[in-house]
């Protein structure tokens, strides 16, 4: 991901840092260099407002942000904004910018914590913030000294979200907002597909459940979801291993045999491929009880 071009009137103002779905932006402004920004957001965006004052033109009525106020802009939205005021000379933000990719693979991860409702227009939205969510905004100016921390970026943002969809204040706007987007994105029914129906060997059973065909229903998934429906299914069946290794009693060739793989020398194979250790040094890795027996 670039820093959107269009939020941007002085890119030295800004210390960006960002994988290809996600984004995060360190914005300075002094009182002497001031400049009124109309933005058409080309991402989801959050705005964190460290020191200063902003207001959002974009919404009735317009949206005053104090210090430690956030606001959440849906991508595809056009807004002017002005800063009201200045503290010490200078205007200080936060800003995280994410795709619809990102969007969909968090929905895709955390099926089980998104509930139907009664949607309406998603719009510009306050969001609460705490003392947790300060401290974990906050948290992300650490990564712009830490070298290759475009990692960290994803896994940051995804804790954000995840708050967000459980925090009291926060949850009923930004639930609305997802039921919103998956909506819009056309992807299958999330509450059917995956609350209801969590468990499939393989990708013909998905697309019976979807009441498509095949080909069909791989191209709408990917298109949804930015992944093959295979590719999701061997996610889920390596994220169940990691459990099962970590937590289970059972051996490789136990685990193995309940995720479907076709023999244990095939799941070793592929697990070593994706993880970079084979089942077992993955256990010793976590120092976790190991069994001794042969898999």
């Amino acid at each position: 991901m670039q820093i959107p071009k269009d939020i941007i009137s002085n890119t030295k103002n800004f210390n960006f840092i960002g994988t290809q779905n996600y984004g995060f932006a360190y914005y300075q402004q002094k009182e002497n260099n001031f400049i009124r920004q109309k933005v058409l957001m080309q991402y989801h965006t959050l705005i964190f407002v460290l020191r200063g004052s902003k207001v959002i033109h974009g919404r009735n009525p317009d949206l005053i942000l104090q210090e430690r106020d956030s606001v959440f802009i849906p991508r595809g939205k056009y807004i002017l904004s002005d800063i009201l005021s200045f503290k010490d000379k200078r205007y200080e933000s936060l800003l995280f910018f994410f795709s619809d990719f990102a969007l969909s693979s968090f929905a895709s991860k955390y099926y089980y914590l998104i509930k139907p409702t009664l949607q309406k227009d998603t719009n510009i939205f306050h969001i609460n913030v705490d003392n947790f969510l300060s401290t974990l905004f906050e948290s992300f100016l650490f990564l712009i000294k830490v070298p290759d921390s475009n990692s960290l970026i994803s896994l940051k943002i995804e804790e954000i979200f995840l708050y967000l969809l459980q925090d009291p204040k926060n949850k009923n706007n930004f639930l609305n907002f997802l039921s919103n987007f998956l909506e819009a994105s056309s992807i299958i029914d999330l509450n059917e597909f995956y609350i209801q129906n969590q468990n499939y060997s393989n990708v013909s059973e998905m697309a019976d459940n979807a009441k498509m065909d095949h080909s069909s229903f791989s191209r709408k998934f990917k298109d949804a979801l930015g992944i093959s429906p295979k590719e999701w299914l061997d996610r889920r069946r390596f994220e169940k291993a990691c459990f099962m290794l970590e937590f289970s009693s059972k051996n490789v060739t136990q685990i193995s045999q309940e995720l479907g793989f076709n023999s244990s020398a095939w799941f070793i194979k592929r697990f070593k491929k994706k993880f970079g250790l084979t089942p077992k040094q993955f256990q010793k890795s976590k120092n976790l009880y190991f069994l001794s027996q042969k898999s």
